[in-house]
C-alpha cells in the first residue's frame, strides 16, 4: 500500500475514534448547571418482547435517547461508533450488555463517566420502557426510571425517558430543552425502524443490507437527517467520498446544528486529500459546539496529518482538559510531542492512556520502541 494513502487510513482511523467518540464534559454550546457534568454512553436496550421482529428498537431508543439527552445543558453522549468499538474489543454483542459491570468496562474504554442500560417490552399497542444509569468508577447501577405509551408514540415515551434520566444525573430541564427534546427525529415511525435496522446492519459488518435499509428510511422520509447522516458514514466506510459528501450536506442542510455532521464532512475532505475544505468544516464544528471536545480531536489529528504538529498539541491539550479519562486522547498527545521532539512526557501518555482501557494504535506502539531502542543504544 502507498505509505501516503496508508498514512491517510490512519489519521482517517484516529480521527474517527476521537472525533466521533470524544465526548465532552459539557454539553455543546451551552454552560452547565446544577451539578457536575456528566459524560454519558447509551447501550442498545434489551428486548423483552420475546418477538425478535422488535429487536430494531433496542439500538433506536439508544439512538434516539443519546440524541435528545445530547439536548441538556451539562450532558454530552457518546456515540455509537466508539460503542461499537468497545463492543468489538470486548468480543460482545449488544443484547450482552445487561449487566452493571460488563456496562462499567464499556464505559471506561471509551472514557464515559456514566452508561445507560435499558430495556423495553411491547404488549398489545402499548409500549414500557425502562432505564438506569452506571456509575463507571464503581460499576453500581441507580435506581430505574421508566415510560410508558401506545406503540406509535414511541417519540413520546423516549422524550419522557430522556427527561427522568436527565432528572436523575441532577439537572433541571428548561422549556426550552423541553421543545427540543420533544420535537420528533422524523414524522414517519417506518423511516426510524428502517434507520435503526440500518444501524443495527452495519454494526454486524451488513454494508450491503445497512445501505438497503438506509435508502428505504430516506424515501419514507426524505427530510430524515440522521438517515442522511448514517448513509453518509456508511460510503465514507466504503472510500466513496463523493457520496459520502452528498448525504452529509443533505444532513447539515437539515440539521445545520449538528457538529458531528460538520465533523465528518470534514474527515470525508481531509480523506480525499481536500484539507482547505476539511479544515473549515472542522472549523464550523468548534463554532457550532465550542464546548464539545469532538471538534477539536479531529482537528488535533488535522493538524498533524498537514504537518503542524504544534498546533495539533493545542487541540489535544483541549481535550484532555475537557475529558482527561479519553485513553485516544493521550495516544494522540503522545503522538504530537513525538513529532515535536518533545519526548520527556511521551511515555507517561502512553501509559496513561493504557490505564485508562485504551489500545495503542500499532503505529505508536512501533515508535514507542524504536525511543525505546534508542535509549538503550545509548
Amino acid at each position: 500500500m502507498n505509505k501516503s494513502v496508508r498514512f491517510v487510513l490512519i489519521v482517517v482511523g484516529l480521527m474517527l475514534a476521537l472525533g466521533s467518540g470524544l465526548l465532552a464534559e459539557e454539553n455543546p454550546g451551552k454552560p452547565s448547571t446544577a451539578g457536575s457534568p456528566a459524560t454519558i454512553a447509551v447501550l442498545a436496550f434489551k428486548n423483552l418482547c420475546g418477538d425478535s421482529n422488535l429487536d430494531w428498537l433496542g439500538v433506536g431508543f439508544a439512538e434516539s435517547l443519546s440524541t435528545k439527552l445530547s439536548n441538556v445543558s451539562g450532558i454530552q453522549l457518546v456515540e455509537r461508533t466508539q460503542l461499537e468499538k468497545a463492543l468489538k474489543e470486548l468480543k460482545l454483542a449488544d443484547t450482552a450488555i445487561v449487566e452493571a459491570s460488563t456496562a462499567g468496562k464499556i464505559g471506561k474504554i471509551i472514557g464515559a463517566r456514566f452508561v445507560i442500560v435499558g430495556s423495553f417490552q411491547k404488549v398489545g399497542d402499548s409500549i414500557k420502557a425502562d432505564a438506569r444509569r452506571v456509575d463507571v468508577e464503581t460499576s453500581v447501577a441507580s435506581s430505574g426510571v421508566e415510560a410508558t405509551g401506545k406503540f406509535d408514540q414511541v417519540f413520546e415515551v423516549q422524550s419522557e425517558l430522556a427527561i427522568k434520566l436527565a432528572a436523575t444525573f441532577g439537572k433541571t430541564v428548561t422549556a426550552e430543552e423541553k421543545a427540543v427534546i420533544a420535537k420528533p427525529e422524523t414524522t414517519s415511525v417506518t423511516a426510524y425502524e428502517l434507520n435503526a435496522k440500518g444501524l443495527k446492519a452495519a454494526a454486524a459488518g451488513n454494508l450491503d443490507e445497512a445501505a438497503s435499509f438506509y435508502n428505504q428510511a430516506i424515501e419514507a422520509d426524505p427530510k430524515y437527517a440522521e438517515a442522511y447522516y448514517n448513509r453518509g458514514l456508511l460510503r465514507f466506510a466504503r472510500q466513496d467520498f463523493v457520496g459520502a459528501e452528498s448525504d452529509l450536506n443533505k444532513a447539515i442542510e437539515l440539521d445545520p446544528k449538528d457538529p458531528m455532521a460538520y465533523i465528518s464532512r470534514g474527515i470525508c475532505w481531509i480523506a480525499s486529500m481536500n484539507y482547505p475544505k476539511g479544515m473549515a468544516d472542522l472549523n464550523k464544528a468548534i463554532e457550532v459546539a465550542p464546548n464539545d471536545y469532538r471538534g477539536y480531536g479531529a482537528r488535533a489529528i488535522a493538524y498533524m496529518n498537514a504537518g503542524n504538529a504544534a498546533l495539533a498539541l493545542q487541540d489535544t491539550n483541549k481535550v484532555i482538559s475537557l475529558n482527561p479519562k479519553l485513553p485516544d486522547a493521550y495516544f494522540a498527545r503522545a503522538m504530537c510531542n513525538i513529532a515535536l521532539g518533545n519526548l520527556i512526557s511521551v511515555e507517561q501518555d502512553y501509559q496513561k492512556g493504557i490505564e485508562l482501557g485504551g489500545t495503542p494504535p500499532p503505529e505508536l506502539t512501533q515508535m514507542m520502541m524504536l525511543l525505546q531502542s534508542d535509549v538503550d543504544d545509548d
